[in-house]
């Protein structure tokens, strides 16, 4: 059995993944993704740690997920983008009921 270190915390993690729900906002969205990427970093650390993978196997996972951290800041612009969308809108219906 693979695994087992951190009593497959990645899998709940993935279930986490799973269930959230997004509303197509951005925030939520990035914050989807890195999670992917923090569950495979999660994986390949514990079967690393387990001896199941070899040395250093769970780098290539961990680089994954600081490299997200550092991306394009446009997920914030994104975001505040939305933000004020979703505030025009709910004034404009304001206004009209």
């Amino acid at each position: 059995m693979s695994g087992g270190n951190y009593d497959y915390i990645c899998y709940k993690v993935d279930t986490f993944i799973d269930e959230l729900k997004t509303n197509d906002d951005p925030r939520r969205l990035a914050f989807k993704e890195l999670m992917v990427l923090v569950s495979k970093a999660l994986h390949d650390i514990e079967w690393t740690d387990s001896g199941d993978y070899g040395d250093d196997a769970d780098h290539k996972a961990i680089d994954a997920v600081f490299a997200f951290l550092k991306s394009d800041p446009e997920i914030i612009k994104k975001a505040h983008a939305y933000d004020k969308l979703k505030e025009q809108l709910g004034e404009f219906f304001r206004e009209k009921k």
